[in-house]
């Protein structure tokens, strides 16, 4: 049987969530500086940071580290980049991510032997762009998030076999170009293609049902409705306080339901061979911003799905108990995408992301002879609570039943309700350090 080889590549907005990447079965994680990236609202990377982060990667045997540089930069954003990439060079990460050509030209310039990934926002949607990229020195391919797994099909044959495809497998979708969007800026003034955007696709609108004549929305302004005027089944009327969510944004259009533009996430765990057999060998789950836990979460699962495919081959079928697992994370309902054909779906009915569980803890160290390990809370647990195990080994999804726990002075703790507060939990179950604890709600 061939050998699959399938690269998982997770989101790390800090350390805590690069280390919980590593410890449930990424092989390599994505991250981005203070500056230059595209997720502004993480905690990012300071430079000592990511030098830790790649000890921490050489240390876990080959992992690897890969820094985003992929805003659509201004001719601003060129000061100090030559010095940074400099420093990423020195540090030995293992690639940077980018998606403007000017941004390309100055890694090749500063630092030629520095892999170079083509960022999906760069919207590579062809075989001739992606071939034009690899000419230009690009060794990875992110495809943009609009593809079918057949147009998949044919840019892999037509690139080099050295050349890897990597695409989004989980998490959120954007109902822009592969990200590339200028609504945020233009209500908020925050760009989404400088890391800041403020979703104003996952805003709750005011809608009204449209009779053909949008001029009857209440609130309008001349101003919008000259802008809109060629549109006959949308109208936006802009209140006063333009894009606040509070006061809301009135839309007339024929659509039964509010959250328009509200895409459902991603998930594809269930054609992991689909995916593969297109052609994509590094499958990348979305999420910087997300927890620690959500991260470990997915990452465990797809590390288990594809370990199951790369076993089966052929004969692969999901596991309805992997599949699960991410149904146990904070979400706002899946699809497909655009992966199978169609249009990626709407959630039309709410934003809000909802999940099965909540996560109350994690194990910062092993639990030793004394019978208990250390947990730090996340979320409030009791005494005589049942909670659930995360564990990338064989006891996961244990029951954990809390039967005493006290702080590291000893003293009785029956309600565990501060914040990262450092406990001691008494159990049977070796627990490990990067274990984590769940609660069903």
């Amino acid at each position: 049987m061939k050998k699959i080889d399938i690269e998982l590549v997770s989101p790390a907005g800090n350390l805590e969530k690069l280390r919980a990447a590593f410890c449930f079965g990424a092989d390599a994680v994505y991250l981005a500086g203070k500056k230059w990236g595209l997720r502004a609202q993480a905690d990012n990377f300071e430079r000592d940071e990511i030098l830790a982060a790649a000890t921490i990667a050489k240390r876990q045997g080959g992992k690897k580290i890969f820094v985003t540089l992929n805003i659509l930069a201004r001719g601003d954003d060129f000061d100090g980049l030559d010095e940074y990439i400099s420093f990423l060079a020195e540090a030995q990460i293992d690639g940077v991510i980018v998606s403007d050509l000017g941004v390309m030209a100055r890694v090749k310039a500063i630092a030629p032997a520095l892999p170079i990934h083509v960022s999906t926002q760069a919207s590579v949607s062809n075989a001739a762009a992606a071939l034009e990229y690899v000419r230009l020195g690009a060794s990875r391919i992110v495809l943009a998030r609009e593809l079918t797994l057949s147009e998949i099909t044919v840019i892999r044959k037509a690139l080099p076999k050295e050349v890897r495809l990597e695409a989004f497998v989980h998490g959120a979708m954007c109902m822009g170009i592969s990200g590339r969007c200028l609504i945020s800026n233009y209500l908020t003034g925050r760009d989404g293609n400088r890391g800041d955007c403020a979703q104003p696709c996952r805003w709750e609108y005011n809608i009204t049902q449209n009779d053909g004549d949008f001029r009857h929305c209440e609130e309008r302004s001349d101003a919008a409705i000259s802008r809109i005027e060629s549109y006959s089944n949308l109208a936006l009327s802009y209140p006063s306080s333009k894009g606040n969510k509070s006061g809301g944004m009135d839309i007339c259009e024929d659509a039964h339901g509010t959250y328009f533009f509200n895409s459902f996430d991603l998930n594809m765990i269930e054609h992991i061979d689909k995916l593969y057999e297109a052609g994509i060998d590094c499958f990348k789950i979305e999420g910087r911003v997300k927890s620690a836990y959500y991260v470990a979460a997915v990452t465990g699962a797809y590390r288990k799905m594809i370990d199951l495919y790369k076993q089966k081959g052929k004969d692969f079928v999901p596991c309805p108990d992997i599949i699960s697992e991410v149904y146990k994370v904070a979400n706002r309902g899946y699809g497909t995408g655009f992966y199978l054909g169609g249009d990626a779906e709407q959630n039309y009915l709410s934003s809000q992301a909802t999940c099965e569980y909540d996560f109350v803890g994690i194990v910062v160290e092993d639990k030793c002879s004394d019978g208990y390990a250390v947990i730090e809370q996340r979320n409030r647990f009791k005494t005589g609570e049942t909670l659930k195990i995360m564990s990338p080994l064989a006891y996961h999804n244990s029951e954990l039943i809390i039967q005493r726990m006290t702080d590291l002075n000893d003293t009785e703790i029956p309600d565990a309700k501060f914040v990262q507060q450092k406990l001691k939990v008494y159990t049977d179950i070796p627990l490990k350090a990067g274990d984590m604890l769940r609660k069903k709600r």
